[in-house]
């Protein structure tokens, strides 16, 4: 695959926010998003009706054994077939994935959902940040209630549980990993609560830096030059430094917003710190 198109995976819990760290994601980095756009796209690549992608989207399929054990992770990554059970579960998946590696080939990206991550990894994806966005329970049921139009705690609580429960078995059978297991990602994002210095700390544990603290100052130096609060909820602090190792990325949520001296003067809800070594080649 070609290893100069960036492409960012997000993995979500459901009433955590990950579409929308999706979406200021790829419009900040100016790339395109692709969620649920990746159904029809495959529909289109292989002729069978969109009706049966949507109905299987992110579900688990029907082999008993994969379910209780896991996926097996060599035999979902093959070529779809094109005649015969075309619609089973496990072959839907594997236009899904074609459509998912084409993507990542051609173009620098953000894909949520659909088990990228695995199918990328699987394809020796290099340059690829796989994310996990995930909060705490109250959190996801306020956002729950807010977008569904839910008004029963329990009502957003029952359909929390099961849609988590759905995207846990599903990425199981299909991949054979753990869905929730914050090992598997290169970030894990808590919307449920962010500082700017929790950022630093998180471009700190990516291993990016080899000097926390320098890298801290100079972002605090850039911040004092002019805000990096940029509108419409996203600021985009930054530091150049010879703490940095490597280029690096880190993000986070503000779930009520912070003050940020942004250009339109709104409060902050997502911020996305950079780091980038003092070399001639990152300005």
């Amino acid at each position: 695959m070609d290893k100069d198109k960036l492409v960012i995976t997000i993995e979500r819990q459901y009433g955590s926010g990950g579409r929308i760290v999706g979406r200021k994601l790829a419009k900040c980095l100016g790339i395109p998003f692709y969620d649920d756009e990746i159904l029809s796209m495959t529909a289109e690549k292989s002729a069978v009706g969109e009706q049966y992608f949507r109905l299987a989207d992110e579900k688990a399929g029907n082999n008993l054994l994969r379910k209780i054990v896991g996926g097996m992770r060599h035999g979902m990554v093959g070529a779809p077939k094109i005649q015969g059970d075309v619609t089973s579960p496990e072959n839907l998946f594997k236009f899904q994935s074609e459509v998912i590696r084409e993507l990542a080939s051609k173009e620098s990206c953000v894909i949520v959902g659909r088990c990228a991550d695995f199918v990328l990894d699987s394809a020796g994806k290099e340059d690829l940040i796989k994310i996990f966005v995930y909060a705490d329970t109250d959190t996801c049921i306020r956002r729950t209630m807010e977008v569904d139009g839910i008004v029963d705690t329990k009502e957003a609580l029952s359909k929390l549980n099961r849609i988590t429960k759905q995207r846990r078995e599903y990425h199981r059978y299909f991949t054979g990993r753990e869905w929730e297991d914050l090992g598997n990602y290169d970030l894990p994002i808590n919307a449920s609560r962010l500082e700017l210095d929790q950022v630093v700390e998180l471009m700190a544990r990516s291993g990016r830096i080899n000097d926390k603290e320098a890298y801290r100052r100079q972002v605090y130096a850039r911040e004092e030059e002019s805000t990096t609060g940029i509108g419409e909820g996203i600021a985009i602090p930054h530091g150049k430094c010879d703490a940095v190792t490597s280029p690096g990325l880190a993000a986070m949520v503000v779930k009520d917003g912070v003050d940020f001296d942004a250009l339109d003067g709104e409060p902050v809800t997502l911020i996305f710190l950079i780091a980038a070594p003092n070399t001639e080649d990152n300005v």
